[in-house]
């Protein structure tokens, strides 16, 4: 994983990691849960917007923010903790959990080759239990 993550990768490294985890899940279940995966996702995506919002609004108006006039200091400091500090905090956790990924390009390639020998009733082996 790269030091820094680009806009480009922000999108896409969810996305890659979310088929890479139902691939895997399929590999446990022996189902395709693809539906159940992209729910979870976005109710998770949405929830979180709307605790954003739920949290945000009401504390930058406890610190004395109005709408149409200049914010006092504390409302200014509010902002800069609820809309910079807290996400910061929130990619670095999400860093770590990229970081620690078990699943690459070689785990991969491994959890589709057991997937096609358990469709062909063949033997196969789970390549995440062994490490």
């Amino acid at each position: 994983v790269r030091m820094w993550i680009g806009n480009d990768q922000r999108v896409v490294l969810p996305a890659s990691m979310q088929a890479d985890t139902i691939d895997y899940d399929e590999l446990r279940s022996g189902t395709r849960r693809e539906g159940l995966y992209i729910g979870l996702w976005s109710v998770a995506s949405k929830g979180a917007a709307a605790i954003g919002a739920g949290v945000a609004l009401p504390v930058i108006g406890a610190a004395g923010y109005v709408a149409g006039t200049a914010p006092p200091a504390l409302a200014v400091e509010a902002i800069r903790w609820l809309y910079c500090a807290i996400p910061c905090a929130c990619y670095l956790s999400a860093r770590v959990v990229v970081c620690r990924y078990p699943i690459d390009q070689a785990t991969h390639t491994a959890i589709s080759t057991a997937i096609s020998s358990r469709a062909a009733g063949l033997p196969f082996r789970d390549p995440l239990a062994e490490s």
